[in-house]
């Protein structure tokens, strides 16, 4: 009996499905919107062959409906492009941005606020009359030239904290690479790439290594002691960098990692665990990170993406605040000599600008020879794990407080397993300050800990 009454229900709701109300709606009063290419189209949706601005998915499950009624074989996954895809495809066509797109400034006092305008290149953004405006927006964004918060660059680097699928927009004839390293250089914009992120030129399925391309979320730790510190004889303490990691595939059917720092911050601590009460510590502020170049690890020939393979990368080697004419081998400068030393976080000030808190306080501006390298192992398809090699020489040259200008001696942790790193795949589409954000959860793949743990 409660079967007739449900099948009798179904069959009334499909018989009511039938029947129209009122005159159809016009084609042209749908939503629809013409377009050429999929920039136009904003955010999760793609310009399709008859030219209208369309929608396959929102979530991978809808392509599972799709592939099942047009009879595709294969796993299908959503894209950031609102496009169902083989999982094994990337979509490049389309703008993969956080910003809300435009056609006129009602559009964006509507979407947002009345404090919001249409700008010239069809994107909403925030009047504003000095920095503390464009504050509220995020790290980043500053007062522009022309009355807009903006966020300014002077290379591409600058806009990975974005996301991967953005560059620096300069202004015409300036080169990009000549004026990152200017003293003065051009200021731009960071905006939308066209095409959305750039994967290379050796982009090839049939390798094992394209299961790795993608953006990932990068947690790298390396643990040091520190003699010869004011009040202190000694000092254990941690470096714990979050990073917004591209993948992509090299000639060599390997794997380039190219990682854009986010953030680092110095924990000092005890080498049996114990509670630690810090005298004094550094501060680590985010124009150090937003000045590091990124850094390229590199393996020649990575193994198919299964859990429990291994690889390990070449070294990568950074020198903070200071050009030095053999990288490897031309002494630091300090503050008896400061030759090779300049200003790489350009905050006016020698080397890299660090804060000192607690019982002491001030600035001190100091240098750094920096390398790693990655011991990676795979856990599944979105997790990465491993130890890491590294060394970090570091002087000081210079200081707000006299006090702090001493010769240091930095070497490794002779615990190893302080000294790792993880890898978390996630979508095309995500920033630093997500990655930020996803640190702090304690369920987190990329929370840190004292010690290394898969």
């Amino acid at each position: 009996m409660r079967i007739f009454v449900f099948l009798s229900m179904f069959l009334w709701l499909v018989i009511g499905c039938e029947r129209i109300d009122g005159n159809r709606v016009p084609v042209s009063n749908e939503g629809y919107y013409k377009c050429i290419r999929d920039m136009e189209c904003g955010i999760g949706r793609y310009c399709s062959n008859q030219g209208i601005c369309s929608i396959d998915c929102v979530s991978s499950k809808d392509c599972m409906y799709i592939t099942e009624k047009e009879g595709l074989k294969g796993d299908y996954y959503c894209s950031a492009c609102g496009r169902c895809l083989p999982v094994d495809v990337k979509d490049t066509n389309c703008i993969i941005s956080r910003d809300v797109l435009c056609r006129d400034d009602e559009e964006c006092r509507y979407r947002l606020s009345e404090e919001y305008s249409c700008s010239e290149n069809g994107l909403c953004v925030k009047r504003c009359s000095d920095d503390k405006d464009c504050k509220r927006i995020g790290r980043g964004w500053s007062c522009g030239e022309k009355g807009f918060c903006s966020r300014k660059c002077i290379c591409d680097k600058d806009c990975y904290f974005f996301g991967w699928g953005y560059k620096c927009l300069l202004p015409e004839g300036v080169d990009e690479s000549e004026n990152c390293n200017r003293e003065t250089p051009i200021y731009g914009e960071c905006v939308p790439r066209e095409g959305g992120i750039d994967w290379g030129k050796d982009l090839n399925r049939q390798k094992a290594s394209f299961d790795y391309v993608g953006v990932w979320g990068w947690n790298i730790n390396y643990a040091v002691r520190t003699t010869g510190l004011p009040l202190v004889s000694q000092q254990d303490s941690v470096s714990i960098a979050y990073g917004l990691a591209k993948i992509i595939q090299n000639f060599r059917n390997g794997i380039d990692i190219h990682l854009k720092l986010c953030s680092i911050r110095l924990k000092n601590f005890k080498e049996d665990d114990s509670e630690f009460e810090d005298l004094a510590y550094i501060i680590v502020p985010d124009a150090y990170s937003d000045s590091i170049p990124v850094l390229v690890n590199s393996a020649d020939s990575v193994p198919p993406m299964e859990a429990g393979a291994t690889f390990d990368t070449n070294i990568v080697l950074d020198i903070r605040g200071a050009r030095l004419p053999d990288p490897w081998n031309t002494p630091l400068p300090d503050f008896e000599n400061t030759t090779y030393a300049y200003d790489q976080d350009r905050d006016g000030k020698i080397g890299m600008t660090t804060y000192v808190n607690g019982i002491l306080t001030g600035e001190v501006y100091n240098v750094q020879r920096w390398w790693a390298k990655y011991h990676i192992r795979v856990l599944d398809r979105d997790r990465m794990s491993g130890l890491i090699d590294f060394n970090s020489e570091e002087s000081i040259v210079g200081a707000s407080n006299k006090m702090f200008l001493t010769k240091i001696n930095v070497v490794r942790h002779p615990q190893s397993d302080r000294s790792y790193f993880r890898a978390l795949r996630l979508p095309d589409d995500t920033d630093c300050k997500t990655v930020l954000e996803m640190k702090d959860r304690e369920d987190s793949f990329l929370k840190f800990t004292p010690h290394y743990r898969e």
